[in-house]
Parts: C-alpha cells; sequence; structure tokens
C-alpha cells in the first residue's frame, strides 16, 4: 500500500524491470504530496518502454467500505491522471487483487465500471484510445 513499490508481487516486477530511479521518484511524491488511498500518481518509467507509469494508491479490503466501488474510484483516478498527461493508452493490471486479496470478482467489477464512468463523464473527450486490462493474479 502507499507508494512502496515493494509490496506486490505486481509492483515489485515492475519496480525491478523499471530501474531504482521510479521508486525514488515516488519517494519525492510521498514527501511533497498528501495522497490517500484511490488516488492515483505518474512517475517516468525509468527502464520500461513506456513514458510513463500510473500508480494507484491501494490499501488493504478491510479498510473500504465496498471493494468494488474502491476500485471503481481509483480506476477513475488513474483514467484522469493518464488523460491529464495526454496519454493515448494505458493497461490496468487486476488493482490489488494479488498480494491485497481484493475478490477478482470486485476487481473486475470495479475495473469496468470505474472505465465506464470515466468515458461517461469525460463525455468521450479524452486522449485516451486504448485501455488494456490484465485480470490475472500473483
Amino acid at each position: 500500500p502507499g507508494l512502496d513499490m515493494n509490496v506486490t508481487a505486481m509492483s515489485r516486477s515492475v519496480a525491478t524491470a523499471a530501474g531504482t530511479s521510479v521508486q525514488s521518484e515516488l519517494n519525492n511524491i510521498k514527501a511533497s504530496r498528501k495522497l490517500k488511498p484511490g488516488d492515483a500518481c505518474s512517475t517516468t518509467a525509468g527502464k520500461l518502454p513506456s513514458k510513463k507509469i500510473i500508480h494507484a494508491i491501494l490499501t488493504e479490503p478491510s479498510k473500504v467500505s465496498s471493494t468494488r466501488k474502491f476500485i471503481q474510484d481509483t480506476v477513475i483516478q488513474c483514467l484522469m491522471e493518464a488523460n491529464k498527461l495526454g496519454m493515448t493508452s494505458l493497461a490496468i493490471p487486476a488493482l490489488g487483487a494479488g498480494g491485497l486479496g481484493f475478490p477478482i470478482a470486485d476487481c473486475a467489477e470495479g475495473t469496468l465500471s470505474g472505465i465506464y464512468e470515466f468515458v461517461k463523464q469525460s463525455t468521450g473527450k479524452t486522449s485516451l484510445k486504448s485501455v488494456v486490462l490484465l485480470m490475472f493474479t500473483d
């Protein structure tokens, strides 16, 4: 949880591939901004071929009233961050479904409804043209 890329298998994999610069950027963000669970922020992609990484601030399922709604709102924040950066594509993993233990069905439903709500709110005016869903666990 938070901005530590060593908590879950997914974030550790990204951190290993991206290199230490991404965690350093996250440490700087953590020191300068008050982020809470459900928020999103971005860093460079380090050694990864993509330009940016959007980081979702997650927490344990027991700390939210509805895991599906928490994932939905977090996905919306990630999409808003990507749109703000003018990104044209974004890959979204099964947020929270691995090491944090969110139910995979809630992750899938929350992700899909988050994308739907984002498109509805943006009235189709977004830089994003492609969103790839990666629905698997550790």
